[in-house]
């Protein structure tokens, strides 16, 4: 019982939104990762006029690891690792 009651006096940091930024529609994604483990997420929307950057996001890989995971979670898919082709084997051709 102590550990229980130990950890409802942990504090919580307060979430602070802000209620005056736009929701913005996107339909694709660019990620880029730079050598210092920092990774650029460039969000598109997509328009007949062609492809308009609405935001611009940067982070480091393990919090980018940690929002990969939640999205994930929420959406309950789990992608797996696609395996490259073996050299020299001939796919099927498919009828």
């Amino acid at each position: 019982m102590a550990t229980a009651k130990k950890d409802q006096n942990i504090m919580q940091p307060k979430l602070n939104t802000n209620p005056t930024l736009p929701n913005l529609w996107v339909d694709s994604l660019n990620v880029a990762s730079r050598e210092d483990n920092i990774c650029v997420l460039r969000f598109f929307t997509s328009l007949p006029e062609g492809f308009f950057e609405q935001v611009r996001v940067m982070t480091d890989k393990q919090k980018l690891k940690k929002f990969v995971d939640a999205l994930c979670n929420t959406l309950n898919y789990y992608p797996t690792k696609k395996q490259p082709p073996i050299k020299g084997k001939k796919e099927p051709l498919s009828h």
